[in-house]
């Protein structure tokens, strides 16, 4: 009974993460950036081919007001985000609450594409843990079909499956403090020749912040997390997954420390900061006492308030609020296409289901 309940409580945060997402109006900082691309068909060439295909279906379909175009992709991401967490998280809903306030959804809002790419990196993720590595190819590559950034980060997937000594965690967070001495950014900029063209700009002075306080404050509560899933872990007995998300971890924890601010970096980071996400649960099952997990829950719960506060409601910094909506996008046509979507989802849902039962 308090499953089911748990389950409904997801249910329904996942309904209103949609709403909020699909009927947005000038929330985020890129959502005039995508109004204008989806209204103009030579700018949307340099779109992924994913990105592209919805957009011309909507078209076709005579749903040419832009505000579909967010009605389609916030559907898209809750369910194939709440899918991911499904299989992968030993919470779906902890994962989904965790998800909103780690910063991930929010993000979201802003890199709507590469959200889009997120659930499917996730989902590769747990295939990977499975050493089905076919359907992890299978999925990273509609990864890229959304966002082609998935391509930059197979070789550190490949490295996080890779075993590490638990004292070697603390060496390459302590190698990370020492190079700070140096000019990272600068260096980052001599080597940019070797990204593709369309990040390099990314390296420019408008979108070098430096270092901030909160760049730096955000390494801290992760550190904390790989710091308790040691202390209370024996490396030797962990599964891949855990070993996979532990060292996306500590890729976060390093460029958060050696790029704090840096945008490049975030968008590349951003996959590796979903960690927290799927390791928190795993910590507190592993907790067996019951007031562990009440201060582990307070621990948690106080960083994602303050978290919350200060990086969206101080500091503002993805253009979130006020949040204000399209009331008129709520027509006969809109709710065609999400019992459209609805309808497909459910046989997503039921293929994957079964098969992980089986």
């Amino acid at each position: 009974m308090l499953k089911d309940q748990i389950n409904i409580w997801g249910i329904v945060l996942a309904v209103v993460l949609f709403i909020l997402a699909a009927f947005r109006v000038n929330v985020g900082y890129d959502y005039a950036e995508y109004v204008s691309i989806i209204q103009d068909p030579e700018a949307l060439q340099r779109f992924e081919v994913g990105v592209k295909g919805l957009v011309h279906v909507l078209n076709s379909w005579g749903f040419t007001d832009p505000q579909y175009f967010f009605v389609v992709t916030s559907l898209f991401v809750i369910f194939f985000t709440c899918i991911a967490f499904r299989v992968l998280s030993d919470s779906w809903v902890m994962s989904l609450f965790l998800f909103v306030f780690l910063g991930a959804y929010f993000n979201g809002l802003n890199v709507v594409r590469q959200y889009m790419a997120v659930p499917f990196f996730l989902l590769a993720l747990y295939y990977l843990s499975n050493k089905e590595y076919i359907r992890t190819i299978f999925f990273l590559l509609i990864c890229s079909m959304f966002h082609i950034s998935i391509l930059m980060i197979v070789p550190w997937i490949c490295l996080a499956m890779l075993p590490v000594k638990k004292y070697m965690y603390f060496v390459c967070i302590l190698l990370s403090l020492l190079l700070t001495s140096f000019d990272m950014t600068s260096i980052l900029q001599s080597l940019s020749v070797l990204l593709p063209e369309r990040y390099q700009f990314y390296l420019q002075s408008t979108f070098v912040s430096g270092r901030s306080l909160l760049g730096l404050v955000k390494v801290v509560f992760p550190i904390i997390l790989l710091v308790m899933f040691l202390a209370i872990n024996d490396l030797n007995k962990c599964g891949l997954r855990e070993r996979i998300f532990l060292n996306l971890l500590l890729f976060s924890i390093c460029l958060g420390i050696l790029f704090p601010g840096n945008m490049l970096v975030l968008r590349i980071a951003w996959y590796f900061d979903i960690a927290p996400v799927i390791l928190i649960p795993i910590i507190y099952k592993q907790l067996k006492e019951t007031k562990n997990k009440t201060y582990f829950t307070l621990f948690v719960g106080e960083y994602c308030l303050c978290y919350f506060i200060l990086y969206y409601l101080v500091r503002n910094n993805s253009a979130i609020f006020p949040y204000t909506f399209n009331v008129e996008a709520l027509q006969l046509k809109t709710l065609f296409v999400i019992g459209i979507f609805l309808f497909i989802f459910e046989l997503m849902v039921f293929f994957l289901c079964y098969q992980r039962e089986n």
